[in-house]
């Protein structure tokens, strides 16, 4: 059920050619999703995208995933900073992941000059991904969280109630319940010793 509608690929990474072929996939992928012992791929000699992670707004953090070139030079054009399309510096996938650190040292200043909701609109309507850094009441508010319906009310101890994640399963006309909210502390004492321990 969980394999649905995707494709496989077999290669063996510490052949060359092989390596080569998936390092040119890598670069024209969003995202890479690996399951190696840590370090593997650092030895294969996998690159990492740059700039793709959080950053510092003037007001709160926000993410850019910017990991192949097409990416990069929209990320370019957003900061008002077009050269940086040429400089040799950060001209490819792996030369960004390389000069990571100059690189996030060189945006760091310019992302601090707008709030985050500034450059998510920049950067959303320029086709870059990106998404604002949430606490849990900003993600319990967001309208793609709401739509989703994976948050649930639940009651607690005390007569009061908040929203908790419910089942990430969906289920044509069906709906997964919550059957017991959390318990206050020894509620179901009894009724466990009566069920474990009689007889």
């Amino acid at each position: 059920m969980l394999n649905r509608n995707k494709r496989s690929v077999v290669l063996d990474l510490k052949n060359a050619a092989d390596r080569a072929r998936f390092l040119s996939l890598c670069a024209k992928a969003d995202v890479l999703v690996e399951n190696n012992r840590p370090g593997a791929m650092d030895r294969l000699g996998h690159p990492r995208n740059a700039p793709y992670r959080a950053f510092e707004a003037s007001d709160k953090s926000f993410v850019i995933a910017a990991g192949t070139d097409s990416l990069w030079h929209k990320v370019c054009d957003v900061v008002g900073r077009p050269a940086l399309k040429e400089d040799a510096r950060f001209a490819t996938v792996t030369q960004r992941a390389d000069q990571e650190p100059a690189l996030t040292a060189l945006l760091s200043p310019i992302f601090r000059q707008r709030t985050a909701a500034e450059w998510l609109s920049l950067f959303e309507s320029s086709g870059v991904p990106c998404a604002p850094v949430y606490d849990y009441a900003e993600v319990c508010e967001d309208a793609h969280v709401k739509q989703s319906g994976i948050l649930c009310p639940i009651a607690l101890p005390g007569g009061r109630s908040t929203l908790s994640i419910g089942n990430p399963l969906r289920m044509t006309d069906y709906s997964f319940q919550v059957a017991r909210n959390p318990p206050s502390l020894g509620e179901h004492g009894a009724d466990v010793f009566e069920d474990w321990l009689r007889g």
